[in-house]
């Protein structure tokens, strides 16, 4: 053989390679890497690219990559071996050497699958490998490698799918893999515990018990021909385990759970502390206590079950989805009886939640799948059992850490900015830039143009675990800094949270839930929260409520012939609901008894009140909770007790108002009396006009953009140099993708999330004259994920918004009425002409009794003010 550059280098690889199985050191892999590559270079230099070598290399240095991505999970390195496969097989010259190629680029798309969950992944995987097994003679004796490929990928595919014709081809092309295999050859073990996962999911598709028990079989068979010592043994005993216990669900045959149980607790033995796998075997082991415990009540059987899924939920490694199902059984099994335990269990099941939240969607399969839902429920459920055993400190606390979690990510990374702002600017700035990088989306690992995804630049996963690093580094360079050694985000519930409260007033945070429902009050100067059971609402009605006052709003909308300024879809009649009816409910059920227990007076200095409303209620308008009619007696509704306010949580509220107000104060209006595509609002631009006039008579700086001036770029350059902004323009809730909610402007919309993502530098107060600016997702809840929202994450410390589309024949008035009332505190509390913030509900409130006054109590009038409310400080 001839001694080449490249033969060198490819023995180099070789070297490092063997070295790397033994070290398991990155340097090794890496450094083995950068030889086959050397070697594919030589050996194309030399012109030979095409030959029979050059594939060998190819083959080294993408099964290099594959081993550093299992080691140390580069997706990166992923993405290069698929795309150095792809190319490479392009130009091979036979068809032989083509099938090396395709089982291995079948392979990294299937390992990319597990990575990513990409459903293309998958589809690749098994094109490749069936392109693969065409081009291979039936004699060859790779074919039963390549069929138990095919059958796996099938596998996985359903199991994200969920079509059944791939798991009968993936039965049929097992079946021919174990015919085609010799009994004493070492893969039939694997090839049989394939089979046996294609009958268990048939059997979920028909229901038919001859498939599990085909299941039981093939896995019997596969366990018996595992070594004592093998790796997979522990693997493939929890599979049988599983696999009995579908069967006792159907048969409800005692033996077929024991041996269940039996099969799991060895497959936990066999399984080494700190496995990754483990807190699925003792979730799985636990669920066999649990359906044992249904028909034997022995205590220890409880226990048992218990217990292990204790051990499944305090794992520190694994699924984070099993560790919660596994910490909201185990809270399950002990509620009512155990108290101490019920509540450790909600604690780690609420902390898992962010791991939840964090994992890639694509990963769930479609019978995993956590809905957003569920987890406003396991919020409810741990808040209620909080409150049931007095603990009503902690369930604020979890009320906090389980509502908000898009909010509070992005709340969390920008509240350390405003005072370190002022310390140290330049490192503030240092630290903006990571932050800005971190809040850009999460596109895919690939471009979408490219279809097998065979990019070979570095990936945004990579990018954003390199920025965590930048942030860790510039973390601690702001602790270095000695005004700031203590300086940190603000926890969900602070230390000094009863010393932090507002003093104009309580918070009161609500915990909607099916069991009961409750109000959580805080008040400066109190150590506890004040606890006002809610004995006559429930979570049903609350739902019932909030569906009945969209259809009502909706069909007044659609009737009224005052354009309006949002995009909606027309809804069906709301038969026999009226806003009145809603309102008073609101009142005697929620509102009234949170002002009795509170003690709350009628007096002509009304405190604020900020209300914090969960699930359904979140779209219930609570400030305006009362009885209208003409008889009605002062003290019927909300507003003659207190000025409302609202906030998406308690720390929210707590930053805004730990945040400085702007150096500056001025106003940026921005009107579109004719979006293209959209019906006209001539009062937009009469609003704004008017908003000029009056501004610029107080001596506010002001500027107007209009029409064809409002573009998305002109807007986010000038909101960052304006401390308050005034849109008066069409806004749409976006149901389908909520975080896609805009603002209509000339050229386009700007778009909630892209304003979530943003920490403007001088900002103070945002008006939002456009319906709906308010209306968040029903699906998500607690998440408060609407346009008022992302201004306020935006770094705005107030925002006035709508439930609702708004008329564009009272839009001006109120917002007129506002900003007079605003300025005319501003000159009578503060002493000057300027716009603070800190007045804004004040004034809103002022404004909205004006109208009140003119319009009276009909429906119209309701329909009018009601929608208008105050977020923040």
């Amino acid at each position: 053989m001839l001694v080449t550059p490249s033969f060198h280098c490819n023995a180099l690889g070789i070297t490092y390679r063997q070295q790397f199985n033994t070290t398991r050191n990155e340097g090794d892999i890496s450094k083995a890497i950068l030889a086959f590559e050397a070697a594919r270079s030589a050996y194309k230099s030399a012109g030979n690219g095409q030959h029979q070598e050059f594939i060998h290399y190819t083959l080294q240095l993408t099964q290099a990559f594959l081993e550093r991505n299992a080691q140390f999970g580069k997706i990166y390195d992923l993405n290069r071996a698929i795309w150095i496969l792809d190319d490479t097989r392009r130009h091979v010259p036979g068809a032989g050497q083509e099938v090396d190629l395709l089982n291995l680029l079948a392979q990294a798309f299937s390992v990319r699958f597990d990575r990513t969950g990409d459903l293309m992944d998958i589809e690749n995987a098994t094109f490749h490998q069936r392109k693969a097994l065409r081009l291979t003679p039936q004699q060859d004796n790779s074919l039963p490698a390549q069929l138990s490929s095919l059958g796996s990928y099938l596998n996985r595919r359903f199991e994200r799918v969920g079509n059944v014709s791939d798991i009968e081809d993936a039965i049929s092309n097992m079946n021919k893999a174990i015919q085609a295999t010799l009994e004493d050859d070492d893969r039939l073990a694997s090839q049989l515990d394939t089979l046996s996962t294609s009958f268990k999911y048939r059997f979920e598709s028909r229901l038919d018990l001859a498939d599990i028990k085909k299941a039981i079989s093939h896995q019997q068979k596969a366990i018996a021909l595992t070594p004592e010592h093998h790796g997979d043994l522990p693997l493939r005993l929890n599979s049988l385990g599983v696999l009995f216990q579908c069967l006792f669900e159907h048969s409800r045959d005692i033996p077929d759970i024991q041996h269940a149980i039996s099969h799991l607790h060895r497959a936990v033995e066999l399984t080494p502390a700190g496995h990754p796998d483990l807190s699925v075997r003792l979730n799985k082991l636990a669920n066999s206590y649990s359906a044992l415990s249904k028909i034997d009540d022995h205590p220890s059987i409880l226990s048992l079950a218990i217990s292990s899924y204790q051990l499944s939920a305090s794992q520190t490694v694994g699924s984070p989805s099993i560790r919660l199902d596994s910490a909201e059984k185990w809270a399950c099994l002990c509620h009512g009886h155990d108290s101490a335990q019920e509540l450790s269990a909600y604690q780690v099941a609420l902390h898992l939640l962010l791991e939840v939240a964090g994992e890639n969607p694509h990963q769930k399969s479609r019978n995993r799948t956590k809905s957003r839902q569920d987890t406003s429920s396991l919020v409810g459920s741990a808040t209620t059992s909080a409150i049931n055993y007095g603990e009503l400190t902690l369930a604020v606390a979890w009320l906090e850490q389980g509502r908000c979690m898009v909010w509070n990510q992005i709340n969390r990374l920008h509240t350390p900015f405003y005072g370190l702002q002022s310390t140290n600017h330049h490192l503030a700035e240092s630290l903006l830039g990571v932050v800005t990088a971190f809040g850009s989306p999460q596109p895919r690992l690939f471009q979408e143009e490219d279809v097998m995804g065979l990019s070979t630049s570095k990936s945004k996963a990579e990018q954003h675990a390199d920025l965590a690093q930048e942030w860790s580094k510039a973390f601690q360079k702001v602790r270095e800094f000695p005004p700031l050694q203590n300086f940190q985000f603000r926890s969900h519930i602070p230390e000094d949270l009863f010393t932090s409260l507002p003093a104009e007033g309580p918070i009161v945070i609500f915990n909607i839930c099916e069991e009961r429902c409750d109000a959580l009050a805080l008040t400066l100067g109190n150590r506890d929260p004040l606890h006002i059971p809610l004995v006559n609402f429930t979570s049903q009605l609350a739902v019932q409520m909030s569906h009945q006052l969209g259809l009502y709003v909706g069909t007044q909308s659609r009737l009224s012939r005052n354009p309006d300024r949002g995009v909606r879809r027309v809804r069906p009649p709301a038969h026999d609901t009226t806003i009145h009816r809603i309102l008073r409910e609101l009142w005697e059920r929620v509102a009234k008894p949170v002002i009795s227990a509170l003690a709350l007076s009628l007096s002509k200095d009304r405190p604020r009140i900020w209300w914090c409303p969960t699930g359904s209620l979140a779209f219930l308008p609570l400030h305006a909770a009362g009885i209208y009619q003409d008889t009605a007696q002062r003290g019927s509704c909300v507003s003659d007790f207190v000025v409302s306010s609202y906030t998406p949580t308690v720390s929210t509220l707590l930053n805004k108002l730990e945040q400085p107000g702007p150096k500056f104060t001025n106003l940026l209006l921005i009107s579109q009396p004719a979006t293209p595509g959209q019906i006209e609002l001539p009062g937009a631009l009469n609003e704004t006009l008017t908003l000029e006039k009056l501004a610029t008579t107080h001596g506010v700086e002001c500027l107007l953009l209009e029409g064809d001036a409002a573009t998305t770029s002109a807007v986010e350059q000038e909101m960052n140099s304006h401390s308050w902004v005034h849109f008066a323009c069409h806004a749409v809730q976006n149901e389908v993708e909520p975080l896609k909610s805009s603002f209509l402007l000339h050229d386009g919309s700007l778009v909630l999330l892209d304003m979530m993502r943003r920490l403007l530098p001088e900002t103070d107060h945002a008006f939002l004259s456009a319906c709906q600016t308010s209306t968040g997702d029903a699906e998500l809840a607690d998440e408060v994920v609407h346009l008022a929202a992302a201004m306020l994450a935006a770094g705005y410390r107030g925002v006035v918004a709508t439930m609702w589309s708004i008329q564009d024949v009272h839009g001006p008035r109120i917002a007129e009425t506002f900003y007079a009332n605003l300025l005319d505190n501003s000159v009578r509390i503060a002493g000057g002409k300027n716009l603070d913030a800190s007045l804004a509900a004040r004034a809103l409130d002022e404004s909205i009794l004006q109208i009140r006054h003119a319009l009276g109590n009909t429906e119209s009038a309701l329909l009018t003010w009601v929608p208008y409310i105050h977020l923040g400080i």
